[in-house]
C-alpha cells in the first residue's frame, strides 16, 4: 500500500531550496508570488480543498487560531479568496520549515 503525499511534501518536492528561500525571505502572505505552481485560485484552492485539514491545522499549530480567524476576515464574503490566502500562509510557513531545517 502507497502512502498518500502530504501537503506539506508536496511543497517540498515542487520547490527548490532556492526558490523555497526566496519564499521565506519575502514572506509576506501568498508567497509573494514566488510559488509559481500556487499562484493562481485555480490552482491554490483544489489544493485547500484536497487538504484543509492539515493545512488549518498547520497553520493552527504554528501561529495560532487566530491566524486562520485573521485570513477568514481579511476576506469577507469570498470564501476563494481565504482559501487562496490559506495556501499562501501555508506555503511560507513550510517555506521556513524547511529552510530551518536544512540550516540544522
Amino acid at each position: 500500500m502507497t502512502e498518500e503525499k502530504t501537503a506539506f511534501d508536496i511543497i517540498k518536492e515542487t520547490y527548490s531550496i532556492e526558490t523555497l528561500r526566496e519564499i521565506e525571505e519575502y514572506n509576506q502572505g501568498g508567497s509573494a508570488g514566488i510559488a509559481k505552481e500556487h499562484s493562481f485560485h485555480s490552482q491554490t484552492v483544489p489544493f485547500f480543498d484536497q487538504f484543509e485539514d492539515e493545512i488549518c491545522e498547520y497553520i493552527s499549530d504554528i501561529m495560532g487560531r487566530e491566524h486562520l480567524e485573521e485570513i477568514w476576515c481579511n476576506n469577507p464574503c469570498n470564501l476563494i479568496g481565504y482559501k487562496n490566502d490559506s495556501v499562501g500562509c501555508f506555503i511560507d510557513l513550510v517555506a521556513t520549515a524547511v529552510i530551518e531545517e536544512e540550516e540544522d
